[in-house]
């Protein structure tokens, strides 16, 4: 496949990307830009009909039922 893009782009990319080579550094991009698009159709989806919680919700409760699905495992810190 052949694509006509701007050298400049194409820099730009490659330095943001940390791709290896320029193909590495457009699926880099292209795989991010399809991932923030699916965020942004969901979060459209979610302004549109909000979510709702249940009466009498907890967030405590539903830590204590991962919990117990887990094995009693820490989930792993995203830092």
């Amino acid at each position: 496949m052949t694509a006509l893009l701007p050298d400049e782009l194409i820099a730009e990319v490659r330095a943001l990307s940390k791709g290896s080579n320029i193909t590495d550094s457009l699926l880099v991009a292209l795989n991010e830009w399809v991932q923030i698009r699916h965020v942004r159709t969901l979060n459209e989806a979610v302004a549109k009909k909000p979510l709702k919680f249940q009466k009498n919700f907890a967030a405590d409760d539903v830590r204590q039922v991962n919990r117990k699905r887990s094995g009693g495992r820490q989930p792993r810190s995203q830092s």
